[in-house]
């Protein structure tokens, strides 16, 4: 799971963003064990790992497989009968039946002492290639490497300048790119006048192909006229977010709604920060396109709310900004790529770009 929970003294919702937390983080455990990470330390490795597997009573190394799909199995007699096909262990199976990712179900092979050699699929993920065929346009290629030669895009939709990379955790972490690799590819395609959406493999793809077809205009449009609006309960916000957004429901002050046939369609939330406001969370219905929705949504609170400036933050991996600078904002600031920290993988996104709105 990812906790992306506001750290409002450095304006940051994961203490991985922030350079100085990290640096201080780093600072501490050289003091205390002298290693800038704590499970540097080959004592700690081995304690953490008995201390999950004792209290478990399962073969995992990290406390978050306990939400894994059928948990029961999730042990060395049943993945060595079920999982070991034509003399290989095939951990995309492993994978599809837990739920739990690729590289995990890769990486606890030793720890369920099987010895088969590995079954390998020729370059593409299962999800990747899933998305790829769910893309409903014709002109759309896989793995093209002209682009930004010499790097490779998963997926290029040359008549709508869309460029998509599907990012598995392992060989995206902080082991193999920096913490610039996923910017510097987005900015090359800026360059050629595309734009490219980042996927990471831990995030939800029903979500991420509504943020697909709603870009490719193939979500179903109601029109901002025939909805109302209605302020939301934090239960049913959360509840949407959780559904429908890529970012986790963030602590708000104001939470407008627009239902259609009394359903909730869209959310705009404001969480007040001194005089002003932030944008906080900001989602649609997956598979639907509010024709105006965000500017009637944003008109009603500048009527009701007394402010005189707000602030909004566009994750450029799925972002442009344009949907803030349609309703009058000005973008005044970058951030640097963000941390994510899942499961015991570190990896960076594009950052955010911040815009601000003044009467």
């Amino acid at each position: 799971m990812v906790r992306r929970t506001l750290y409002k003294n450095y304006n940051v919702d994961n203490p991985q963003k922030s350079k100085e937390i990290r640096e201080k983080t780093k600072q501490t455990n050289l003091d205390k064990y002298g290693f800038e990470n704590v499970f540097q330390n080959k004592e700690i490795q081995t304690r953490y790992k008995e201390t999950i597997q004792k209290q478990y009573r399962l073969n995992i190394t990290n406390i978050s497989q306990r939400n894994i799909k059928h948990f029961e199995n999730y042990n060395s007699d049943y993945i060595k009968e079920h999982f070991i096909v034509d003399g290989f262990y095939d951990p995309h199976l492993v994978s599809e039946y837990f739920g739990v990712s690729w590289q995990c179900a890769k990486i606890n092979k030793e720890l369920w002492g099987i010895k088969e050699p590995t079954k390998f699929y020729s370059g593409k993920s299962i999800a990747e290639t899933e998305l790829f065929e769910s893309i409903n346009v014709e002109n759309k290629i896989h793995n093209d490497r002209n682009l930004i030669n010499p790097y490779e895009l998963d997926i290029v939709l040359p008549d709508y300048k869309i460029a998509i990379e599907y990012n598995g955790m392992y060989w995206h972490s902080d082991k193999f790119r920096d913490e610039n690799y996923h910017l510097n590819k987005t900015l090359m395609c800026k360059d050629k006048g595309y734009q490219l959406f980042h996927i990471f493999e831990f995030e939800n793809l029903e979500i991420w192909k509504s943020i697909i077809n709603d870009k490719l205009g193939l979500n179903k449009k109601i029109d901002a006229n025939d909805c109302i609006i209605s302020e939301v309960s934090e239960d049913l916000a959360k509840y949407f977010c959780t559904q429908n957004s890529l970012q986790c429901y963030a602590d708000s002050t104001v939470i407008l709604g627009l239902y259609h046939d009394n359903r909730l369609m869209q959310i705009m939330a404001f969480k007040r920060k001194g005089d002003s406001y932030i944008i906080s969370n900001f989602c649609t219905e997956k598979g639907y396109h509010i024709v105006k929705g965000a500017d009637k949504l944003f008109k009603y609170f500048l009527e009701h709310y007394k402010t005189e400036s707000v602030i909004a933050y566009a994750d450029i991996r799925y972002s442009d900004g344009s949907e803030y600078v349609n309703l009058g904002f000005k973008q005044i600031d970058q951030t640097e790529p963000n941390v994510y920290s899942v499961d015991d993988f570190i990896m960076f996104d594009c950052g955010n770009l911040i815009y601000l709105y003044q009467r």
